[in-house]
């Protein structure tokens, strides 16, 4: 079965540090952890305490300045149980990933919750089965017992490789493209996807997420 502990750090390396986008809708973020819409996180005690003393970098919000915050914030251990923790319990317990049987699939399928939102996450799942493998289920968003048997059924590299191809259409699609076929486009409205051409900005750093996460024998040993 899939292991997040297997996930995990390419998870780290796509969400480097502390980093205080103006132009970014989640704030001030700290592992890829946003401030805005995670407010309660026990970890943000330990980040205000951090910039409360004096060896705070000043201005560190302003690219290439943020690496001295975040070279402070890594040396602190309980932080990085606390990400570690949030992560598992958030993108992939709570998304019963572990009870998938590829490492590559429930990964992508991981990663899609953590850079979209996990409500986004079980349609995609879903449409790829519909579209692909004629999948009679119902795409209602929901990870349950028959959504996780129908992708463990599957081929796994040729789901994987179907749920990439939906990713890079849900990421051209965010950014303003036009995108095919008029099924997904209507899947996205339904998740609540607005296209952006603000966001291609993005767009090269998001599908660089994509391929960070390949299918390979060894990969799903």
């Amino acid at each position: 079965m899939a292991d997040f502990a297997k996930y995990y750090p390419l998870l780290l390396a796509n969400e480097g540090g502390y980093v205080f986008d103006p132009n970014d809708p989640g704030g001030e973020t700290w592992r890829g952890v946003s401030r805005v819409f995670n407010p309660h996180w026990r970890g943000w005690a330990l980040v205000d305490a951090a910039k409360a003393r004096a060896t705070w970098p000043l201005n560190c919000r302003v690219y290439p300045r943020n690496k001295l915050a975040t070279a402070i914030l890594r040396q602190n251990a309980a932080l990085a149980a606390l990400v570690q923790g949030f992560y598992r319990a958030q993108y992939w317990d709570s998304l019963r990933l572990g009870e998938i049987t590829s490492q590559a699939i429930a990964s992508q399928l991981c990663d899609i919750g953590v850079n979209t939102g996990t409500g986004r996450v079980g349609r995609l799942a879903q449409y790829v089965l519909a579209v692909s493998f004629g999948w009679p289920g119902k795409v209602d968003g929901k990870i349950g017992p028959a959504t996780l048997q129908g992708i463990n059924a599957a081929p796994p590299q040729a789901y994987y490789e179907a749920l990439v191809a939906t990713r890079r259409s849900f990421y051209q699609y965010r950014a303003g493209h036009p995108i095919t076929p008029p099924e997904l486009v209507q899947l996205l409205k339904k998740a609540k996807l607005v296209p952006d051409a603000s966001m291609q900005r993005y767009l090269t750093a998001w599908l660089g997420r994509i391929d960070a996460i390949p299918f390979e024998k060894n990969y799903e040993l």
